[in-house]
């Protein structure tokens, strides 16, 4: 049964109840396809968890539960008929470049596959286009992540992209780390609070052909819409367990558009194909424990290398990456040389009664959710919700952008902090007075109304001026609004 072992612990990185144990002993042998085949049939079977839904996708970015769903999909993915041959040649092309991404892992500690997988879906293997999002490393990124570089080569914009996800020197490798990783990679969208109301746009193809299931007009529907719910493409096009829905662009979806690009799941089935061993699994049928990524010594277990990459890591996990990418944007622009340990991301789009402010420790990657107040004029009718904003005195709205925390003084609510604005649409937050107060109609479950300040409970505040003051950002955020 070591040869089991081995799989279960390649695929979970721990032990699972989820998992039954084969009467059978020896290795199952995997029956490689022949040119016409387009299935990969694979096993030992993993039972499937009793709380999956019938999607097979989880409407969660929680690690646990996607590393079931990954662990008891993988085996089963077939590879379809029209999709083979694309995921054939992505495998084939990302061999030729495994040297340089090993170069990569040399430097990170990133698995050269998990570079090799990115740079596909980023950046179409191109050698002239930053990992992170497919602009040319060779000058400053305008995409998300934006501001980076330029850099000498593309292997130091790799190194970069994947120090700024916060992935250098992670140590857990298993299916579900990778896997969790790769999606997170290029966002969660399609599992859970996503944006909705997207404005669309026909999508026309370089032949002058409209893309099929693009339209002009406005989606009032979410990420979450694919079919099956949940899936994401980036993760299962190409194979039994995606059919349709894709975000094309940056906040656009299309319910009835299909993905173009293969995703991760199938082209790592054809890299077995090819020879390459994949969570221990071989072209032989020979199932082993995979070589670890050797970490450095002196990295934290679950930390990346920089604050800033676990900053951003924390975010993604919240879904609130649009929000980090903004700050660090932002910060790489007026204060480049600052690292602070904490930040603080206060979603006003959720309602007043919801933890929305959340304290991330860059140092690991932890993070601490309070309710906080948003401006009286902010929210007109008394619904809880926050829907306009204001830079101007006496207005008593709320103001969005990156403020950076100054000085703690004491005033009328006590132990307070200054807050500069560090963009247009909150400039004159000194001048106005804007500052971190605290007040006794913000409780643990509830907010009431400031005059556009952000209020905190009389139990966060002196926690929340210790980490914040003297440097660190507090970044008020609507995706909504972002939009406009």
């Amino acid at each position: 049964m070591e040869w089991f072992k081995n799989f279960l612990k390649s695929l979970f990185g721990e032990k699972s109840a989820e998992v039954k144990t084969p009467d059978a002993t020896p290795p199952i042998p995997i029956n490689m396809p022949k040119q016409d085949d387009v299935t990969i049939p694979t096993k030992p079977s993993i039972a499937r968890p009793a709380d999956l839904p019938a999607s097979n996708h989880y409407a969660s970015k929680d690690p646990i539960l996607l590393a079931k769903e990954y662990a008891f999909l993988f085996p089963q993915v077939k590879i379809k008929a029209d999709m083979l041959a694309q995921a054939r040649s992505a495998a084939k092309n990302i061999l030729k470049g495994k040297d340089r991404y090993l170069t990569v892992q040399k430097a990170t500690g990133v698995p050269w596959l998990f570079t090799g997988l990115t740079h596909y879906r980023e950046a179409s293997l191109r050698w002239n286009a930053y990992l992170g999002n497919g602009d040319p490393w060779d000058k400053v990124s305008v995409h998300v992540p934006a501001g980076r570089g330029p850099f000498k080569s593309w292997e130091e914009g790799a190194i970069d992209a994947l120090t700024y996800q916060g992935y250098k020197n992670l140590q857990d490798w298993s299916i579900g780390a990778f896997l969790r990783r790769i999606e997170a990679y290029n966002g969660m969208g399609y599992r859970i609070n996503g944006v909705h109301d997207f404005q669309c746009r026909k999508q026309v193809r370089g032949d002058g052909t409209v893309r099929p299931g693009t339209f002009n007009g406005v989606y009032h529907g979410s990420m979450q819409d694919t079919t099956p719910k949940n899936a994401s493409p980036y993760m299962y096009n190409g194979t039994q367990f995606y059919e349709k829905g894709v975000s094309i662009e940056d906040h656009s979806f299309y319910p009835d558009a299909k993905d173009d690009q293969c995703g991760i799941m199938a082209i790592l089935w054809a890299l077995i194909e090819a020879g390459e061993t994949v969570f221990g699994i071989s072209s032989s049928g020979i199932i082993s424990q995979p070589k670890p990524v050797e970490p450095k010594p002196s990295a934290p277990p679950t930390v990346g290398m920089s604050r800033k990459g676990n900053y951003l890591h924390a975010a993604v996990a919240l879904g609130l990456q649009d929000a980090a990418d903004h700050t660090l944007k932002v910060m790489a622009e007026q204060f480049p040389k600052s690292d602070p340990r904490y930040y603080a991301i206060y979603d006003i789009d959720q309602h007043s009664s919801k933890k929305r402010l959340f304290l991330i420790d860059a140092d690991t990657m932890e993070a601490k959710q309070k309710c906080v107040a948003h401006g009286l004029g902010s929210d007109p009718d008394g619904s809880g919700y926050a829907t306009k904003f204001s830079n101007v005195n006496n207005s008593k709205m709320s103001s969005l952008g990156v403020f950076r925390c100054a000085e703690i003084y004491s005033g009328a609510h006590g132990k307070s902090m200054r807050l500069d604005g560090l963009e247009m649409s909150n400039s004159l937050a000194r001048e106005r007075a804007i500052v971190m107060h605290s007040a006794n109609y913000v409780t643990e479950s509830s907010a009431g109304r400031s005059w556009g300040c952000p209020a905190v409970s009389p139990e966060f505040i002196s926690e929340a001026l210790q980490k914040l003051n003297g440097g660190s950002f507090l970044t008020i955020w609507s995706k909504k609004q972002s939009k406009v």
